[in-house]
Parts: structure tokens; C-alpha cells; sequence
């Protein structure tokens, strides 16, 4: 059954079978549309080819150029309008070879602009209907953005303003700056100003055949950048959460540095007061312990009272007296009394005297029948100026400073107690501390790193953008069809064609028609120059060499040739026009296209002298130089009987083939070895991550054995670290000398540590043994930082080479700082035996000594003092 179709409009009164439509008048229905709309409609790309092959050329050009249905309608600005773009393109070529026609003198931006009675124009159609493809293809075509409306006086740009679709705003504009840009290159190259050249191509790069697309590369640095920016910002929340921390832990331990000073400060005034209240009521005590005062004592009765001191102070000397087995009634007072017929031993006792809380509260508490209370209520209520004599008066003194001091004792207890709380606390508090500004430093450090990074893809980025504006200036071509390179190649100034050349200019012509535009060009110049040179009595051998000449040219198509005519190669523009030089330029500057001929070669004719190669670029061989290096052999076979070689004038060409074919080979060559390297690289990198989890695995497991195979099978150094720093020879240390970790080099050899076995290997894959992991940490520093630290994995250590004062790059913490922190006597002990340095001093400025305590302190001290001597006596 014969295809129905119908108009623009889909009606069923206007459906017609295809050939009805294309034989049958009348042609348009009542619409004044016709079956080609219909094929537009319905989007069938080839229906409208075969219906546009079936009407014919005049019918075309009325369609394209005059037609418009009932609603105001074009073939153009209906398959805009529905968005149609290969149809669109399709209309484009047809409306290209109406313009190129001599005898319709119409030009292309006409047509495209064309506006129809209803004030429809193709580019205004596709902008409001949103086709961006569209749109950017009519601007391709000399489509203007820019010419109002007769009919409602807005441009293409207008409505792009109105619809406010921001993506064809950006095409839009983009395609402005570019036709501007365009338009500026190509009036300096008319008026020959190189200055204005350079200027407008500045940024451009050599053209590469076969490189990467720069949207390719340009799409992977954005992507880069956007990776950057958002590791910045990720690093900047980090840093903002803990400086914080870090300004809170500083305040923190300057407050508590000040509560420890006050506190010290406290406890050193008590001492002081205690002090010279001792010191002033001893001094009293010895003033009235006089002999005449110790003879009244004993020479009188003494009171109840004298008894109540007397026992009070002996309960603060721990003086046991049996009162039942005593004589006497006042067994106290007498003993005092005995004691102080010694006085210098008295006196002494009482001066030497270490208050003892416990003893003075018990000497507080003593009572004596007789006297309501305690001592220590007797003696806060009594007066001195009581008769109970000097001495005794100074004695109950004594007792009443002593007694005054219980509770400052107490309260001095306290303080100290709280004091070392607070410098725990301090401690903790710096260790945080540290650990905060290295975190802060580390995440200030990348933060920094990674905005350089980001600056530095942001300033390729801004290259790349620009090298792509002046690629896509170079590329384009203006509505007579001339790229800047073959404009300038026209003009005939080799030094803005050098300039050109240097910024990325290139032919532009499209890779179909590289082979056969070369061919034409060779063939038509032989041709010119034979004719230039011809004789009326040429002989026979002129007109068979001119016979292979027209052979060449009628094998082309005739598609090929009026293609052909549309495109102007730079190199024919340069010898169209004269200019020699430039087309010499050409030929050695673009390998993609002039490799294939001498074009020297051209302006010597073929009857008088064979064609001799003056250049000898390198060569690129690409896919299609097959149809090329065919034409070429057979074009060589017609003078296969040619007995002198030399007089053929395709030497030069058959010679190329030859050199073409070579270079092809060692291209592919080339491109296998490459392929071939790059699997083998994917594949050992694959196996070296493998090996990499074992070695980790061996690791954890503490498989020394494992970690040495994988190593090895993988070319991995054992300076590997994990996700957490652990190194084989960190893994090593921890483990220490245990029975289950020694091994053998070989059967019946002589056993070693884990240490020992990993240091003593020979190989370039062995560990380094002072390598520093990423926490600042080595094996020498961890096998001291534990307080029960193997002497025999320190001295395996230090006899495989390790820098026993090296200082860790982070916190400045020697392996001696770490043996202090950790207590480790004979660590200290042995490192400085071994010559560790107790004086340098860390990032904080501590040294080891500051960290000690206990018998490594005492240690230490005994040191200290035993250099200070040898240096005494030197001196002496």
C-alpha cells in the first residue's frame, strides 16, 4: 500500500499519497502546504531527502526562497520550530548551494533571516520553542541574533531576554564574542597588522593532529577544581572546629597555671608565718628558760594548771609516763622538770621539733582532774600575765602556736593535694594542647597546600578557556567561506601566517576531503604549468603525460569538485594568489594535509623536468592515506614502460607511497609497544596493591616472614605504612625479643630478634631505621615510649645505625624524652650510656629532664652533679 501523508498540519483532508503529491497538481493543499512539510512533521530525515531529490533543484529553490504555507511558514522556520535539527542542517547545505549559485543573486544570511508576512523568522522560531541544537546551528549559518522584527520589532536576542533560558543566553553570547572576536581578526589580517594579530590569538597553541578535545581536558580540570575547592572547604571546617579547641585548651591552662601559682604562693606564706611564729616563741622559751626561773619552778608547788601543760607537752613529745606507778601527784610536771635540769637538750628538743598533726591534736585534747577542758581551751582562755612564771608561760606559748597550726596544717594539706590535682590536670591539658596546635599545623599546612593546588588549576583553567576561544576563532569560518588561515594565506603576509600557524591555526577542511583536495590541487598546477609551457609540435610523449594528467582530474567525482569550490584551502589561496612563499610555509607547517606532495614540485613542469622533493617533513600516517597512496600507485602505472625512471614525472609521488607505507608500519608499531606498556603497568600495579594487603595482613599478624615475601614479590620497601603508621619495624618493637618472634637466617643458625631480622637483611627493600611514619613516630622512639622497654630491641637499634638524638619533625621529642615520659630507668640509663644528649630540648622547649620523676629523676640528678664535679675538677 502506497504511503499516505499529509500537511503541516496533519489534516485528513489534506492526506494524499506520496507520489499524488509530488505528479498531481495542484502541488500545495489548502493550507499552501505541501508533502515536504508533512515529512518535516513527522521528522522522517529521509523521506525529505527523496522528496527534495524528487522536485528538483527549481522547486527547491522556490520553497527555500519565496514559499510560505497560510500560517506564516518556511521549510526552515517550521523544522526550527519543531526542533528538526538534521532537517535543518539538510535545508542549510540546500540554501548554501542556492547562495553559491551565479544566478540567483540572493545572499545566504537573506535566506536564513528570511521574515515571512506573519513575521516568522527560522531563529526567532527556535528560541521560543527552547531548541538550543538549533539555534546554535542557524548561528553557524549566518542566522543573526541582533536584526528586529519588521513585524513586532524584537530580535532573536529579545526573545532569548524574555524566554530567560539561561543556557541559550550563554550560547548566544558566547556566539556574539565569538563572531566579534572573529570579525576583528580578519580586519587585522586585511589591513596587515600583525601588532593587532598576536594581540587577538595570544593564548593559542600549535594544532595537534589527534590530541586530546580540549572540552576533554577542559571538562577534567573542572572537575579537578571543583575536587580542590571542595577538599578546601572540607579542611576549613575542620580548622574552624578545632581552633576552637585549641584557643579553649590554651585559656584553660593559663588559668590553671595561675590557680597552681596562687595556690603555691598560699602554701609558701603558711610556711613562712609557721616559721617565724616557731622561731619567735622558741626564741621566748629560751629567753625564760633561765636557771633562776628552773630553780623558782622546782622550788614551788606547782598548780594544776603547770601539770595540764606539762602533760600536754609531754603528749606532743610521745613522752610516756604510768601515772598509777608515780609518787608524786603531778607525774608530768615533774618529768618536765627532770627534762629541764638538761637544758641545752631541752632546748634542743623543743627547737627540732617537726609539728606532727596527729601528736598535737592529742596534746590539745589532755585534761587534768581539777580544770574544766581540754589544754587547748586552758590555754586560748588563759592570760600570760597568770602566775604560773615565765617559763611556764613561754611553755603554754609553745603549746598555743603548735596548736594554732592543726588547722593550718590541714589546711596547707588541701592546698597541696588540690595543687597536684591541678598539675595532672595541667599536664593532660598541654598533651592536649600539643595534640591540638600539631592538628591545627597539619590541617593549616594542607589547607595551604591545597589552595595552591586550587590557584594553580584555576590559572590552567583560565589558559585552557582562552587556548579554546582562539581554537574555536581559528576554526570557524566566515560567510565567504574563509578561515583566518586561508584569509591570510590569500592577503599573502607570511609573517601573520607564521603567527597564525604558531597560535593553532589549521586547515579546517573536513577529513573526507583531505586526500582528494591535495590530488585536485597537484594535478590541476601540473596541468597549469604544461599548458604554460606547450608547443605546437609537442610529440607524442607530451600528450601522453598530458592525457594522464586529465585522466587524474576526471576521476574525481563531481560531488567532490563542487565541494571542493565551497572550501578554500589555504595552500590554493596562497598559490592562487601568488604567493609563493607562504605557500612554502604551508607546506612544511601542516603535516595532516601537505605531506602527501612537493608542492614545490608544482611550479616546475612535467614536460622538461621531473619533479624533485625539496622537503622532508616528518611523517604522521592517518587512516585514510590508503585511498590516497591508490591513487597515487595508479596513477604511476601509466608509465610502468617508462625504460628511464627519471624522466617519470611521479618519481617523487611513487617514492612517497614507498616512505608512507614504512612510516605507517613503524606507527603501528609504535602504537602496540605503547599499548602493551600500558598493560603491563596496569598489571603490576594491580599486583603490587595485592601484595600490599598482605603486606598489611603479615603485618597485623606480626608475620615477619610475610612481610619480607610480599615485599619482595612486589619490589615494596619495608618503610610501608598502613592506615595508621604501623611500619614493619615499628611492629617489630612492639612485639619486642619474645620467644615466639626470634628467627633464623638459615637451618641450625643462630637466633634473633624480630629487629635483627628485618635490619640485617641486604637489600635495597630493607627498612630504614630511622624512617619517620606519618605521626612523627620511629622505631627507636617507640621502643622507648614504653616503661617496660626491651633493652635488647634498643640495642638492635642502635647497632643497626639508629641516631640516638634524632628529634622527631614534629613535636622536636628525642628518644630520651620518650624513655622520661615513660619512667624506664634503665632506658635512661642505657641511651645516655650510648651517648644520648640530655640537654636539647624539644618544639616546646622542654628537655628530657623535664619529664622525670621518681629514681629516674634521682638518676638524672646524680648525673648532673657528677658532671658539674669532673668539670670542677678540670677547672682546677
Amino acid at each position: 500500500m502506497e504511503r499516505q501523508i499529509s500537511c503541516c498540519q496533519n489534516s485528513s483532508t489534506c492526506s494524499r499519497p506520496l507520489q499524488q503529491w509530488l505528479l498531481q497538481s495542484p502541488t500545495f493543499c489548502r493550507h499552501n502546504s505541501n508533502c515536504l512539510f508533512g515529512a518535516i512533521r513527522e521528522n522522517d530525515v529521509d523521506l525529505v531527502k527523496y522528496i527534495a531529490r524528487q522536485m528538483g533543484d527549481e522547486v527547491m529553490t522556490e520553497l527555500l526562497t519565496t514559499h510560505e504555507t497560510a500560517f506564516g511558514d518556511t521549510c526552515l522556520g517550521f523544522a526550527a520550530s519543531l526542533g528538526r535539527l538534521d532537517i535543518v542542517t539538510l535545508f542549510l547545505d540546500e540554501i548554501k548551494r542556492i547562495a553559491s549559485n551565479s544566478e540567483v543573486k540572493v545572499a545566504m544570511s537573506d535566506l536564513v533571516n528570511r521574515e515571512t508576512s506573519r513575521g516568522k523568522i527560522a531563529i526567532i522560531e527556535a528560541i521560543k520553542c527552547g531548541k538550543v541544537d538549533v539555534v546554535s546551528t542557524l548561528l553557524s549559518n549566518a542566522a543573526s541574533v541582533k536584526l528586529p522584527s519588521k513585524t513586532h520589532g524584537k530580535s532573536a536576542l529579545d526573545w532569548a531576554i524574555i524566554g530567560k533560558n539561561e543556557a541559550m543566553l550563554a550560547m548566544i553570547n558566547q556566539h556574539l564574542q565569538l563572531s566579534e572576536h572573529i570579525t576583528s581578526l580578519f580586519k587585522a589580517i586585511s589591513n596587515r597588522d600583525k601588532k593587532a594579530v598576536v594581540s587577538l590569538t595570544e593564548g593559542g597553541t600549535p594544532h595537534t593532529p589527534h590530541s586530546t578535545p580540549l572540552s576533554d581536558r577542559l571538562e577534567t580540570l573542572r572537575s579537578q577544581i571543583e575536587q580542590e575547592k571542595q577538599k578546601s572547604c572540607e579542611l576549613s571546617q575542620l580548622f574552624s572546629q578545632e581552633k576552637p579547641k585549641l584557643d579553649a585548651a590554651i585559656s584553660e591552662r593559663e588559668i590553671r597555671v595561675k590557680a597552681i601559682d596562687d595556690m603555691r604562693s598560699e602554701r609558701q606564706d603558711m610556711v613562712t608565718k609557721r616559721r617565724r611564729d616557731f622561731i619567735e616563741v622558741v626564741a621566748v622559751l629560751k629567753l625564760a628558760a633561765t636557771e633562776s626561773n628552773i630553780a623558782a619552778l622546782s622550788n614551788t608547788e606547782s598548780p594544776l594548771e603547770c601539770e595540764l601543760i606539762a602533760k600536754a607537752l609531754c603528749t606532743l613529745f610521745c613522752i610516756k609516763i604510768n601515772e598509777q606507778a608515780s609518787g608524786s601527784g603531778a607525774p608530768f610536771f615533774q618529768k618536765i622538770l627532770s627534762m629541764m635540769r638538761d637544758k641545752h637538750n631541752f632546748l634542743h628538743r623543743v627547737k627540732h621539733y617537726q609539728l606532727v598533726p596527729s601528736q598535737a591534736k592529742l596534746a590539745a585534747s589532755v585534761q587534768v582532774d581539777g580544770i574544766p577542758g581540754t589544754c587547748s581551751d586552758y590555754i586560748s582562755v588563759s592570760d600570760e600575765s597568770a602566775s604560773l612564771g615565765a617559763l611556764m608561760n613561754s611553755i603554754a606559748r609553745y603549746l598555743s602556736t603548735l596548736f594554732d597550726q592543726i588547722t593550718i596544717h590541714e589546711h596547707e594539706r588541701s592546698l597541696l593535694m588540690k595543687q597536684r590535682a591541678e598539675d595532672d590536670m595541667l599536664q593532660r591539658n598541654t598533651t592536649d594542647m600539643e595534640v591540638l596546635k600539631s592538628r591545627c599545623a597539619i590541617l593549616r599546612r594542607e589547607l595551604r597546600v591545597t589552595m595552591d593546588s586550587y590557584r594553580t588549576l584555576q590559572q590552567k583553567l583560565n589558559k585552557l578557556q582562552r587556548e579554546n576561544v582562539v581554537a574555536s576563532v581559528m576554526n570557524a569560518k566566515a560567510l565567504n567561506g574563509h578561515t583566518v588561515l586561508s584569509w591570510a594565506a590569500a592577503v599573502g603576509n607570511i609573517d601573520i601566517v607564521k603567527v597564525l600557524l604558531k597560535h593553532g591555526a589549521n586547515t579546517g577542511i573536513e577529513e573526507r576531503c583531505v586526500c582528494t583536495s591535495v590530488i585536485i590541487i597537484q594535478a590541476a598546477y601540473r596541468h597549469y604549468f604544461w599548458r604554460r609551457g606547450r608547443h605546437d609540435n609537442e610529440d607524442l610523449e607530451q600528450r601522453e603525460r598530458e592525457r594522464c594528467v586529465n585522466l587524474r582530474i576526471r576521476t574525481l567525482s563531481r560531488s567532490v569538485r563542487d565541494h571542493l569550490q565551497s572550501i578554500h584551502l589555504p595552500l590554493a589561496e596562497a598559490l592562487f594568489n601568488g604567493n609563493t612563499e607562504v605557500a612554502s610555509l604551508l607546506d612544511k607547517a601542516d603535516i595532516s594535509l601537505f605531506q602527501a606532495i612537493n608542492l614545490l614540485h608544482l611550479f616546475q613542469g612535467p614536460c622538461s623536468t621531473p619533479p624533485r622533493p625539496l622537503t622532508s617533513p616528518t611523517l604522521r600516517v592517518e587512516s585514510n592515506f590508503e585511498d590516497m597512496l591508490s591513487s597515487i600507485i595508479l596513477a604511476g602505472n601509466v608509465f610502468s614502460e617508462e625504460e628511464e625512471l627519471r624522466n617519470c614525472p611521479y618519481v617523487a609521488s611513487l617514492k612517497f607511497a614507498s616512505s608512507t607505507i614504512d612510516a605507517f608500519l613503524q606507527y603501528r608499531k609504535h602504537s602496540l609497544e605503547k599499548k602493551i606498556s600500558s598493560r603491563r603497568d596496569t598489571l603490576f600495579q594491580n599486583h603490587r596493591k595485592e601484595k600490599i594487603i598482605e603486606l598489611t595482613s603479615a603485618m597485623h599478624k606480626s608475620n615477619f616472614e610475610g612481610m619480607i615475601k610480599a615485599s619482595e614479590e612486589a619490589c615494596i620497601p619495608l618503610d610501608h605504612e598502613d592506615s595508621v603508621g604501623m611500619t614493619p619495624l615499628i611492629r617489630a618493637v612492639i612485639v619486642g625479643s619474645t620467644t615466639q618472634n626470634r628467627y633464623k637466617r638459615r637451618p641450625g643458625g643462630k637466633e634473633m630478634s624480630a629487629v635483627t631480622y628485618l635490619l640485617g637483611r641486604v637489600s635495597h627493600l630493607s627498612p630504614t631505621v630511622d624512617y619517620e611514619n606519618r605521626l612523627g613516630h620511629t622505631a627507636m622512639s617507640m621502643a622507648c615510649s614504653y616503661s617496660n622497654g626491651g633493652m635488647e630491641t634498643i640495642r638492635d637499634l642502635l647497632q643497626g645505625g639508629a641516631d640516638i638524638n634524632r628529634q622527631s619533625s614534629l613535636d622536636g621529642n628525642t628518644p630520651l624524652h620518650h624513655a622520661c615520659k615513660a619512667g624506664n630507668l634503665d632506658v635512661v640509663a642505657e641511651l645516655i650510656r650510648c651517648g644520648a644528649n640530655h640537654t636539647l630540648k624539644n618544639h616546646l622547649n622542654h628537655t628530657a629532664t623535664d619529664f622525670v620523676e621518681g629514681s629516674v629523676a634521682d638518676y638524672l640528678q646524680s648525673l648532673k652533679r657528677s658532671e658539674e664535679g669532673s668539670m670542677h675538677n678540670d677547672s682546677k
